[in-house]
């Protein structure tokens, strides 16, 4: 008899920015996750259209080992844009232990909504 042992990696859901939340002109960094039990993050990241004077929009998903030095996430352009009305999906593979998000609206008077939020999923051999 055959026994097969079969391990299902767990997607943790995980909500970045949480549906149309709007930002107003600056820097924002949203919550630090510590994704050192997880391989790799997918998430679905759309953008409304850019109000105001000369508006941008930048979004860099980046990590950390030892929260102070911040770097690019491989797998996503950095800065990112999914363009106007734009909805895109990204995969980043994890490779320190710490993940957030930061994000730049610059123009005069400038504003967007957005949002990004998808999954996580497990290393091999993790419980969670």
């Amino acid at each position: 008899m055959l026994r097969f042992s079969v391990m299902v990696r767990k997607r943790v859901p995980y909500v970045i920015v949480a549906r149309y939340t709007t930002l107003v002109q600056g820097t924002y960094r949203f919550a630090i996750a510590d994704v050192s039990s997880f391989e790799l993050g997918r998430f679905l990241v759309w953008r409304g259209s850019l109000i105001g004077s000369s508006p941008s929009f930048s979004m860099y998903f980046e990590e950390s080992s030892d929260l102070v030095e911040w770097v690019a996430c491989n797998g996503v352009p950095s800065p990112y844009d999914p363009g106007a009305q734009g909805e895109e999906t990204v995969e980043i593979p994890f490779r320190r232990k710490h993940f957030r998000l930061r994000v730049d609206v610059g123009g005069n008077d400038a504003m967007c909504t957005f949002f990004t939020y998808g999954y996580m999923l497990a290393r091999s051999g993790v419980l969670l």
